[in-house]
């Protein structure tokens, strides 16, 4: 590629002064004893902008990864800790709470969103006799969430 620039041209990423014309240094120049030395110029490197895009969309991606991981975990130890409170309320106890925290995280499986969760736990505590809302149930829920969101951050990095 061949560029005039104003009093210099530029070929093959080389910037020659005007004396030796737009083709480079010839015979018969200027100054016939003497070969201009040649600049080159610095002309971004197309890879390292790849590569650093690449690695932000790596950064990207696994920071995603890290999300859905601590959502994940978060949800579940939500499910265990409101399966908990919810079998204490029924007089559930050994392996019945077990059991029902198995339950509980299971129907958190069935749909998207916290919908399924909160209908079966009040299905479970309306059909053992307490009384209880779904607004009620839901708040649970939400405090039960912070609280294992905390727990999760209190945990020791592994």
């Amino acid at each position: 590629m061949l560029t005039a620039l104003g009093k210099a041209s530029v070929a093959n990423g080389h910037v020659y002064p005007a004396m030796h014309g737009a083709h480079g240094p010839r015979a018969g120049s200027r100054y016939p004893g003497r070969m201009a030395q040649a600049v080159v110029l610095q002309q971004p490197e197309v890879e390292t902008a790849m590569t650093t895009f690449n690695e932000r969309e790596k950064g990207f991606e696994k920071k995603f990864t890290h999300d859905q991981d601590l959502k994940f975990k978060a949800e579940s130890r939500r499910n265990k800790l409101l399966g908990e409170w919810a079998a204490g309320l029924m007089g559930m106890s050994g392996t019945a709470v077990e059991d029902y925290v198995k339950a509980v995280r299971k129907a958190d499986l069935a749909e998207k969103g916290d919908a399924d969760v909160l209908r079966k736990v009040l299905k479970d505590l309306t059909d053992k006799g307490v009384k209880m809302t779904e607004a009620d149930v839901a708040k649970k829920l939400h405090e039960f969430l912070a609280e294992a969101v905390a727990q999760i951050e209190s945990a020791p990095k592994t």
